[in-house]
């Protein structure tokens, strides 16, 4: 025997609880996306939180044109990138983490006229036309989802 009840069949208290419910989504996003912020900010850097792939040294010959020879990829381990890092307003449908930098992608997935190799910094992996979150970072930003839930249901 098997009996299924539904929120919505449990009349208003099931309305107040899928009210409920449906408040929590973009308090849960936010708490998501600002996660996934961090992780990306903090892969700038020497080390990184989560690459999803170490970062190659300038070249030699680049380096000491640009950077009076520091094969350091200074241009992404601070400054304009990293700072350009943002969380877009959620909504109940979802939160966005992005760049609106014009070079971003081709640091993060590689190529363009220079064929710069990949540096990336989004803890993504796959390609840009299929990418997936790094395991470590779907876990994080799982966490911080269910932590945001706890704190909702303790107000």
């Amino acid at each position: 025997m098997t009996f299924t009840l539904q929120a919505d069949s449990l009349g208003t208290s099931g309305e107040s609880l899928l009210r409920w419910a449906e408040s929590l989504r973009v308090p849960v996003q936010q708490e998501m996306a600002a996660r996934l912020q961090d992780i990306t900010q903090n892969n700038f850097g020497l080390d990184g939180e989560d690459r999803p792939s170490e970062w190659q040294p300038l070249s030699i010959g680049y380096a000491r044109t640009a950077h009076g020879g520091d094969t350091t990829p200074k241009e992404i381990l601070s400054g304009d990138m990293l700072d350009s890092i943002r969380v877009e307003d959620t909504s109940p449908e979802f939160a966005r983490v992005f760049t609106d930098m014009d070079y971003a992608a081709t640091q993060q997935w590689g190529g363009g006229e220079w064929n710069t190799p990949a540096r990336p910094f989004f803890p993504l992996f796959g390609s840009e036309d299929s990418p997936e979150l790094t395991p470590y970072s779907e876990a994080e930003v799982w966490t911080a989802a269910r932590e945001e839930v706890d704190r909702q249901t303790r107000k």
